[in-house]
């Protein structure tokens, strides 16, 4: 009787799909990454999340999809990376909540704040169109900008609450106004540069003036003042408005 041979293990393919994705270890790695990213934040100006593939990801960035497996678990995994890259100011989470920041100091870190938000909508329209749509695309995705987005509605009360806390202000009417500031900005970028209102398209020159003036929106809801005349910039305009009392 013929001894049987055992047939030997097939070796595991060199790009096989990773189920944990390592980071970069050299520069050359890095900058694959990124150019991965940069590519499907590209395509994600003019497709939805639905209509993204692995296929136009790895065709626009000059990889193959085993390049894109070593880096990257999936598409979700991806694009999750790309929202996250889209507002580097929140790194201004910390200083924004620190309680030794004096009034004169705060215009300054709400000014970055919505300098940072203005240029994410005004570099990304179309991207920020895409994220839009993510509830109903991806609702994992989504839960990720709801987080975010609680993250400094949460934030904004907190300060409401700190900077108020003589007048003893409810948390939920803290919270109440803080969600109105959130949405309200987010609402005016989306109208001046995902829809490209004419009315706001043709009144600001520069993503530093709407930062400027939703800035001072700001300082104006939660103040009822307007900020120092420095911090007006070109938008004098606000310091008349402060001469006009109701009968």
């Amino acid at each position: 009787m013929t001894a049987t041979t055992s047939l030997p293990q097939r070796k595991r393919r060199k790009n096989a799909r990773k189920t944990s994705p390592e980071p970069p270890s050299t520069e050359r790695g890095k900058i694959a990454r990124e150019k991965f990213k940069k590519a499907t934040a590209k395509l994600l100006e003019s497709k939805s999340y639905r209509e993204l593939t692995l296929a136009d990801i790895v065709r626009t960035a000059k990889f193959n999809i085993a390049t894109f497996y070593y880096y990257f678990k999936d598409k979700q995994s991806i694009v999750r990376e790309v929202i996250q890259d889209l507002f580097p100011h929140d790194s201004l989470v910390a200083e924004y909540r620190s309680n030794s920041i004096a009034l004169d100091e705060l215009f300054g870190i709400i000014f970055e704040t919505t300098k940072g938000q203005t240029m994410a909508y005004s570099q990304h329209p179309g991207l920020m169109r895409s994220i839009a749509q993510l509830a109903d695309d991806e609702p994992e995705l989504a839960e990720i900008l709801y987080k975010r987005d609680q993250m400094w509605t949460e934030l904004i009360a907190e300060d409401i609450l700190l900077r108020f806390s003589a007048n003893a202000m409810k948390p939920e009417f803290a919270r109440a106004l803080a969600e109105l500031l959130n949405g309200n900005v987010k609402s005016f970028l989306t109208d001046m540069y995902v829809i490209r209102k004419p009315s706001l398209t043709q009144t600001f020159k520069s993503e530093d003036e709407v930062a400027r003036f939703l800035a001072i929106f700001w300082w104006r809801a939660l103040f009822l003042s307007n900020p120092q005349p420095s911090d007006l910039g070109p938008f004098d305009e606000f310091s008349r408005l402060m001469q006009t009392t109701l009968e």
